[in-house]
């Protein structure tokens, strides 16, 4: 239907300016026209490809223009393959939308997943991290423990061993306990001889036993020199003795008295080739 164009009380120039506005606006008209006819004549020709349908902006621009065009009835009319067209293009581009947020939404789904097991792989690893803990600090337990049991073990059978005077082959504590318990003015020395033998007992790697015992002072002993070779030891005690130890040819050891001293021996020294003995005392002499 061809539009009227009303000039009633136009004047020449105002009637001449609408006729150009108008004539532009057709000419405008008839190019969309043209060029909606031209894309859809080849998409058709073309067996209808995907390809060559319309998207973004200009979909949005021939909607618009066929719209317009029924809107305000201009003529030319817009054909039906020109209609299918656009038709199809809004259907693909509807379709190609709905598959992006499928895919975004596949997307954050698979970032949550993967979030979801790289937490679960955290927990595991601290859960490992917790067991293993729990599993060393139970065996450090254990250890102890049985270190704990043998040691009492140990108190027992030398406390057993001291109070029956029982010989145990490679217990030589036992046998200096014995001697501890023969010297004790008292009879009741059980607590005594188990406090010594838990002492005696111990279980660490660089625990050392004395190969014999060498009685003779009658004070505590201060000082004590070895000779370089070890066939001799001497010793200064609070009794004002300096005692020289020397072993015998039956493995028991014999003792001489270097006496001089009227107060306590607090040290004892030798030369360094063994020849000759230093000592000093409280009573303010070295000999």
């Amino acid at each position: 239907m061809a539009r009227k164009l009303d000039f009633t009380n136009e004047t020449a120039a105002g009637v001449m300016k609408r006729l150009l506005m108008f004539v532009r606006m057709d000419l405008r008209y008839h190019k969309d026209h043209a060029d909606l006819q031209m894309r859809a004549l080849d998409w058709d020709a073309h067996d209808r490809p995907r390809a060559r349908l319309l998207v973004g902006n200009l979909l949005t621009a021939k909607r618009r223009w066929l719209t317009d065009a029924d809107a305000n009835e201009q003529q030319p009319r817009p054909t039906d393959l020109q209609r299918e067209y656009v038709r199809v293009s809004r259907a693909a581009a509807r379709r190609q939308s709905a598959l992006l947020r499928g895919l975004a939404a596949l997307a954050v789904l698979l970032m949550c997943v993967a979030a979801a097991a790289a937490m679960y792989q955290w927990r595991v690893a601290e859960s490992s991290l917790a067991e293993a803990k729990r599993q060393r600090a139970e065996a450090q337990r254990q250890e102890a423990l049985a270190i704990q049991t043998a040691a009492e073990a140990t108190v027992a059978l030398l406390v057993s061993a001291v109070v029956t005077d029982t010989n145990i082959n490679g217990y030589p504590q036992a046998a200096m306990l014995r001697a501890l318990r023969h010297d004790n003015v008292s009879e009741d020395t059980q607590v005594v001889l188990e406090h010594q033998a838990r002492l005696l007992s111990s279980t660490t790697q660089n625990t050392f036993f004395p190969a014999a015992i060498l009685k003779g002072h009658s004070d505590w002993v201060n000082s004590v020199a070895q000779s370089p070779d070890g066939t001799w030891l001497a010793s200064g005690s609070g009794d004002n003795d300096v005692r020289v130890w020397t072993k015998d040819t039956d493995g028991s050891w014999s003792s001489r008295i270097l006496a001089g001293h009227s107060n306590s021996v607090t040290s004892v020294a030798r030369s360094p080739d063994g020849t000759r003995l230093a000592s000093g005392s409280d009573d303010g002499d070295v000999r």
